[in-house]
């Protein structure tokens, strides 16, 4: 396995296509913020602070769910298309170990770029913003806007992590199962996007009348779906809490979360691993 990752990153490395957008991402963060530097030059009126930058931050993390077909793109590249998934399973490197070597390279690129792009968020943003002007939110003093911010940035990404590489190797497990690559975006695109829509949809069709199918199926929907697990966090009432002195909702939340993504990995890891085995290749 561990020389079936040194190929896959020597393969991811050695792409012009990978190196640009390895490189787009971090230039993107950094075009967002000149952006708002830029809004704050050009007006005085209500400008961009600290707080500010975090605040819409967190509302942004949402999209992290599809950057992973980006990242899936970049280490499954197109190999039904190509013809190299066919010519490793012909070679005879076990079919597991392409399977999970392939999601292991994926869910480390993902991680590096996570650090990467919020590191470089928070630490440009700490620089380049004033760190007052956002109105007061809870009774929280002046002094305090910048930590509570903080914090509650870093406790939605506490939430939002494992959901993304829950949902990383369900686009691993789409790539496997489909031979066109649109096809595999599209269909995450409707797990991410459209799921929870379609099962409240379903069961409201169903059983209109049955409050307590309708109760259950709201609460497995916020439970395990991440695009509702994380938005749900996003309202600021578990944060609120916490910032106030209770603590018990929002450890339950990022509990919440880890137990999704897990659910995720592991589910999407197994039907992937199994369909990919008993495939023919092509």
């Amino acid at each position: 396995m561990r020389r079936y990752l040194q190929a896959e990153f020597y393969k991811l490395f050695h792409r012009n296509y990978a190196r640009l957008i390895l490189l787009a991402i971090p230039l993107l963060v950094v075009c967002y913020l000149a952006i708002m530097v830029s809004v704050n030059l050009r007006s005085t009126y209500d400008p961009w602070s600290f707080h500010g930058v975090m605040n819409l931050s967190s509302e942004l993390l949402l999209l992290g769910f599809l950057a992973t077909l980006i990242v899936c793109d970049l280490v499954f590249a197109g190999q039904y298309r190509r013809g190299t998934l066919k010519n490793e399973v012909s070679y005879g490197i076990p079919r597991s170990r392409t399977y999970l070597g392939k999601l292991m390279a994926q869910v480390v690129t993902s991680v590096v770029l996570c650090v990467i792009t919020v590191a470089l968020l928070v630490g440009l943003s700490w620089i380049l913003f004033p760190h007052e002007g956002f109105p007061l939110i809870d009774r929280v003093p002046n002094d305090q806007l910048t930590a509570r911010f903080l914090l509650e940035f870093l406790y939605e990404l506490a939430v939002a992590f494992p959901l993304f590489l829950g949902v990383q190797a369900a686009a691993c497990c789409l790539f496997f199962l489909f031979r066109y690559d649109i096809a595999a975006a599209g269909a995450l695109v409707f797990l991410v996007e459209f799921l929870d829509d379609v099962i409240v949809w379903f069961f409201s069709v169903v059983a209109p009348s049955r409050a307590e199918l309708a109760l259950a199926v709201d609460r497995f929907v916020d439970s395990w779906l991440p695009r509702e697990v994380l938005a749900r966090v996003q309202l600021g009432l578990d944060f609120s809490a916490w910032w106030r002195g209770d603590p018990t909702a929002a450890l339950e939340s990022i509990r919440q979360g880890w137990l999704a993504g897990a659910v995720w990995f592991v589910l999407f890891t197994a039907i992937g691993l199994t369909a990919f085995r008993r495939r023919e290749i092509r």
